[in-house]
């Protein structure tokens, strides 16, 4: 039979991706709201990495911090102001 939409496994995926869209989505306004709040006066510039993972319930917390963190040194690599996902 045809893989149905309603399938457990496709919700999943549905809602992973849901979670993957908003966590980019909060990057990006973290990323807008340093740039925009650099002073002109300072000579400072504050940027901003980061490296995000997507969980589910039978995956360890352990395994979790590990890929953000692999994540976070990937977006690191890639340059300033970079985000990530795993």
């Amino acid at each position: 039979p045809p893989h149905k939409s309603t399938s457990p496994s496709f919700r999943r995926q549905r809602q992973l991706c849901k979670g993957t869209d908003r966590a980019h989505w909060v990057a990006e306004k973290i990323h807008l709201a340093i740039a925009k709040n650099q002073h002109s006066t300072k000579s400072l510039t504050v940027t901003v990495s980061i490296g995000l993972t997507v969980s589910s319930p039978d995956v360890q917390v352990d395994d979790i911090m590990k890929n953000a963190d692999m994540a976070l040194y990937e977006a690191k690599k890639m340059g300033r102001n970079q985000t990530v996902i795993a």
